[in-house]
C-alpha cells in the first residue's frame, strides 16, 4: 500500500513554517513528532540518478545556501559522459572521477558550469596533462555525502578526497598514501562539461608556488547563448609546491609561471604525502581582486573542520524554519531533501563587498 502524506494545515510566521501531515504506511511510522535532526534528513544523492533526458542532474557536492561556490564531483563512465545524464557534472552510476569543479548548476535540462578542475595525483607524468592520464575510478561504497560535504576514496593514486565550502569559496583536503614518494595536484583550466567548451583562460602562479589566480572564459548550453561567463578564481595550498609543470595543449612548459589560451593548466609536485593537503578557492564573477576578498573574509584559516561546521549551521537556520509532523521516516527525508534542493538556485553573484 502507498502511504499518505497529507499537508492538513500551514501557520505561516515571519520566520518559519509548520506543518501538520496525516497519514503513514502499512508498516511505517506511527505519524508522531518528527525527531531527528533536520540535517540528518538530508540525502543529496537523491535526484542525482535515473536515465535519459537529464533526468534527476542535482550536484552532490557541498553548498550553501544560494552560495556561487558549488564544488563537487565530475564524473563519467567505461561508455563515456552523455550531456543528458551529466547538467551537473555528476551522474549517480558513474565509476570513474573526472575531478571536481568549482561551480555548478542542479536540477536543469541543459549541461553548464563545471568549470575549474582540480584532481590529486599520485605523481606526475607528462600524460596527466590529459584527463584520461588524470581520471580515477572510484568504488560507490566510498562516496559520502551530507549537508556541507562531499567524500570519495579515488582507487588510483588512492587519496581520500573531502570538499566543504563556503557562499563564494571552496575548500579541499586530500589525504594521500603516505607511500606516494611525490604527489601532485593537477588544476586544469581546460575542464569542461559536455557539450560546453572553455573559449579562453589565464593563470599567474603565486612568488611562492602555492597558489594560482586567474579565470576562466566558459560557455555551457545555457550560459554559452549570452557570450558565457567568466569566473575569477584565487587558489591556495597549504604548504608551496616543491616543483610545478605547465602546459599549453600537449606542450609542456618547465619554469613557465604564467599562461594564456583555451587548452592550459598546471600541476604543483609536492612533498610529505603523509599530511594532507588542504587547498582553499575564492571565486568571483568580477575580478581577481573579488576573488581575493572573497577568500581572505570567508576562509581565511585551514581549518576544513570549522568551515565545513559552518556550512551545517547556515543550513540549519533555513531548514529548521519549517517543522513538519508525521509520515514515514524515507517521506519526511524526501521532504527536507527537497527544501534543501529549493535552497540551491537563484545563485548569488555578488563578491563580499557587494
Amino acid at each position: 500500500m502507498r502511504s499518505i502524506f497529507v499537508v492538513s494545515w500551514i501557520f505561516i510566521s515571519a520566520t518559519s513554517f509548520h506543518m501538520m501531515a496525516c497519514g503513514g504506511s502499512e508498516g511505517g511510522d506511527d505519524g508522531g513528532v518528527t525527531t531527528e535532526p533536520v540535517i540528518e534528513l538530508v540525502n543529496p544523492f537523491i535526484g542525482s540518478g535515473g536515465k535519459y533526458f537529464h533526468y534527476g542532474s542535482t550536484t552532490v557536492g557541498p553548498t550553501t545556501p544560494f552560495s556561487m561556490a558549488k564544488p563537487g564531483p565530475d564524473t563519467t563512465s567505461e561508455e563515456g559522459a552523455a550531456a543528458f545524464h551529466h547538467s551537473s557534472g555528476y551522474h549517480y552510476d558513474d565509476d570513474i572521477m573526472q575531478g571536481f569543479s568549482q561551480v555548478h548548476i542542479s536540477g536543469t535540462g541543459a549541461v553548464d558550469y563545471g568549470a575549474l578542475l582540480i584532481m590529486p595525483t599520485d605523481s606526475f607524468a607528462p600524460e596527466k596533462i590529459k584527463e584520461s592520464g588524470y581520471q580515477s575510478r572510484f568504488r560507490k561504497d566510498t562516496e559520502q555525502a551530507s549537508i556541507g560535504y562531499y567524500a570519495v576514496t579515488l582507487d588510483d593514486p588512492d587519496v581520500r578526497a573531502e570538499l566543504t565550502s563556503t557562499t563564494r569559496c571552496a575548500m579541499y583536503r586530500f589525504t594521500y598514501n603516505a607511500e606516494h614518494s611525490a604527489p601532485a595536484l593537477v588544476v586544469d583550466l581546460s575542464h569542461s562539461l559536455p557539450a560546453c567548451e572553455v573559449v579562453d583562460a589565464h593563470f599567474d602562479l603565486a612568488p611562492g608556488a602555492d597558489g594560482l589566480t586567474g579565470w576562466i572564459l566558459y560557455n555551457g548550453e545555457l550560459s554559452g547563448r549570452d557570450g558565457g561567463f567568466k569566473l575569477f578564481f584565487d587558489l591556495r595550498l597549504d604548504r608551496a609546491a616543491s616543483a610545478w609543470s605547465t602546459w599549453s595543449g600537449d606542450e609542456i612548459k618547465e619554469g613557465e609561471r604564467s599562461l594564456s589560451g583555451a587548452d592550459i593548466g598546471l600541476a604543483f609536485q609536492l612533498t610529505d604525502p603523509s599530511k594532507p593537503l588542504q587547498v582553499k578557492v575564492g571565486l568571483s564573477y568580477v575580478d581577481v581582486k573579488g576573488a581575493t576578498k572573497n577568500l581572505d573574509a570567508e576562509i581565511p584559516g585551514w581549518d576544513f573542520d570549522e568551515v565545513r561546521q559552518r556550512s551545517i549551521d547556515d543550513w540549519k537556520k533555513e531548514l529548521e524554519r519549517v517543522e513538519i509532523q508525521g509520515g514515514t521516516k524515507d517521506e519526511r527525508i524526501m521532504f527536507y531533501t527537497a527544501l534543501f534542493h529549493a535552497f540551491f538556485h537563484p545563485t548569488i553573484e555578488s563578491d563580499v563587498d557587494g
